[in-house]
């Protein structure tokens, strides 16, 4: 609708709000999307370093000693790079 506004039509200056309105709850919407697929993938992460603990203690008669397998270090990677957990 703006590009069909001229800039002195009484309701140009409202679209023009309108549409950074839009494009900031774009934005805050892509945030939340994002946060929520970082947490998503956290809880992947815990569920799958349970199942090896989980097959590696069936597969060592139930015991997970240091000298058998080091407890696995997993890494949590978003748009901002990876971090140690």
């Amino acid at each position: 609708m703006l590009d069909y506004t001229t800039s002195d039509h009484p309701d140009h200056a409202l679209l023009l709000k309108a549409e950074k309105a839009i494009h900031e709850l774009a934005l805050k919407i892509n945030k939340t999307k994002e946060g929520k697929q970082e947490e998503d993938l956290q809880e992947t992460l815990k569920k799958l370093e349970l199942m090896l603990i989980t097959d590696v203690r069936a597969i060592h008669g139930g015991s997970m000693e240091s000298n058998v397998l080091p407890k696995p270090k997993l890494e949590a990677c978003n748009t901002k790079g990876c971090q140690d957990h």
